[in-house]
């Protein structure tokens, strides 16, 4: 008898996507949404598809996911976003992990991929990168790192262990939805910066972006997928351009207004 599982998803109007995400994970014991204020349907549809609905108003991304792994039901709980896939191998590793009765203190990390117009995108670096991408953990003795407002991650007590199968971020975006999205991280993000003390200058926001093109090309793979690739090391460099442009100017203005907390951060990049 494998310990029970609980799959937690935190929402916000992720009508078009919850389905998907939920069809993807029926080998678990339950599948807790838990919502911060949705007004398209993705309350309705996630209970429809048999998933326990909860609501908390917007903590911050790595808040909320703790406070979804409370409410879940079981200690073991697997922490997804709504437009991530579990695939079928994947899937098989989890049940097979949990049957295994792992050390309640180890946790697991899966190879999380996203997709570029239609292409999934390499990730040579995956191993290297345990704690960015463990999603299956017991909640008593794992948790979200809430001095982590965004990028967040889940700091263990015990060792990282990783899982054959892929979690695919699969969004299907066009290039003017990835340039929005990069802009609105890039606000957050530079807001981070700054009030961790961090400052630029002219120079670093033209060099970073050559930088992280030449990074996301040769060092993440992206080469290997030729003109896409090419294309999505282009707009990596962009979003890096854009969120030290926007440090750079919070520098010229004094810092972020005094209404702006890192709990909005972390909505407006939602």
């Amino acid at each position: 008898m494998r310990p029970g599982l609980s799959v937690i998803v935190c929402t916000l109007n992720e009508a078009a996507r919850i389905e998907r995400m939920i069809q993807h994970v029926g080998f678990a014991d339950e599948i807790l949404v838990l919502d911060c204020g949705s007004t398209d349907g993705t309350v309705e549809r996630a209970r429809e598809l048999g998933a326990r609905v909860e609501h908390q108003d917007w903590l911050g991304f790595s808040k909320q996911k703790n406070r979804a792994a409370e409410l879940a039901s079981h200690d073991w709980v697997l922490s997804l976003d709504a437009d991530e896939i579990v695939d079928d191998e994947l899937g098989a590793a989890i049940v097979a992990a949990l049957s295994g009765n792992p050390d309640p203190r180890d946790a697991f990390l899966v190879d999380r991929r996203g997709d570029f117009l239609g292409a999934v995108l390499p990730n040579p670096q995956r191993k290297a990168n345990r704690a960015a991408n463990v999603r299956l953990y017991h909640r008593a003795h794992s948790r979200w790192d809430e001095d982590m407002d965004i990028h967040e991650l889940v700091r263990v007590e015990g060792t990282v262990r990783p899982l054959p199968g892929k979690l695919l971020h699969w969004n299907d975006l066009t290039i003017d939805q990835f340039v929005s999205m990069f802009n609105r991280y890039a606000t957050t993000e530079a807001r981070e910066l700054y009030v961790a003390g961090k400052r630029t200058n002219v120079l670093e926001v033209f060099v970073r972006p050559v930088a992280r093109m030449g990074w996301v090309l040769f060092f993440r793979g992206a080469i290997r997928l030729r003109g896409r690739g090419l294309m999505y090391a282009s707009m990596r460099g962009f979003g890096d351009f854009v969120r030290y442009a926007k440090l750079w100017e919070l520098q010229l203005r004094g810092g972020p207004a005094e209404d702006e907390t890192p709990a909005t951060w972390g909505r407006d990049a939602a």
